[in-house]
């Protein structure tokens, strides 16, 4: 795909993301429901931060891997959490917490070929995934578990939801593996 179009689409999905977080911002502050208006209003900077990203590793980052982190941006957080889909559609969280482990693994990998620029061994390359997609997912139940505490909510349904979660997050980054092998297994490392 060209860069232009890249970039157009990646304007769209921002476009789409904040016009969405204003209107349920409106929706949620005539129904005086503070935190959602709060966290619709502050949904908002997400998809920015992909840019202020760049700003601090002084390095250009990928259309593509822009179009990817949004998409997830506009999946997880705007139509998830601020559309509702998490309580509306079953099971979108676990394909969330899968879609999470896959992008996981890329963008470790994406991080890894971009500053060492060699060849990468499978075996390390496999444990980078998977650790990676163990810290991430472990940090994310965290951060759910704390949020759940400190603002009397249920982002977590218990036990055997985050247990859940984090198994469709690791099994993403697993399943990742071969595909990226069989990529690059013949190629030098070049940035997505």
């Amino acid at each position: 795909m060209k860069r232009r179009v890249l970039i157009t689409i990646n304007i769209l999905i921002i476009i789409i993301s904040i016009t969405i977080c204003l209107r349920r911002s409106i929706f949620y502050f005539n129904e005086e429901d503070t935190f959602m208006t709060i966290s619709s209003i502050l949904m908002i900077l997400l998809p920015l931060s992909i840019y202020v990203l760049e700003k601090i590793i002084k390095k250009e980052i990928g259309e593509i891997v822009k179009l990817i982190f949004l998409s997830f941006v506009l999946a997880a957080g705007v139509l998830g959490a601020i559309g509702d889909l998490y309580n509306k559609i079953a099971y979108y969280d676990k394909i969330v917490h899968f879609a999470s482990g896959v992008l996981i693994s890329l963008f470790t990998m994406y991080l890894y070929e971009s500053f060492y620029k060699k060849k990468l061994n499978k075996k390390i390359a496999f444990l980078i995934m998977v650790i990676s997609n163990i810290a991430i997912a472990s940090l994310w139940e965290i951060f759910e578990f704390l949020f759940d505490i400190l603002f009397e909510k249920n982002a977590q349904k218990g036990n055997t939801d985050t247990m859940l979660d984090m198994i469709a997050a690791i099994t993403g980054g697993i399943i990742t593996f071969l595909p990226w092998v069989l990529i690059k297994s013949n190629k030098e490392p070049t940035s997505i």
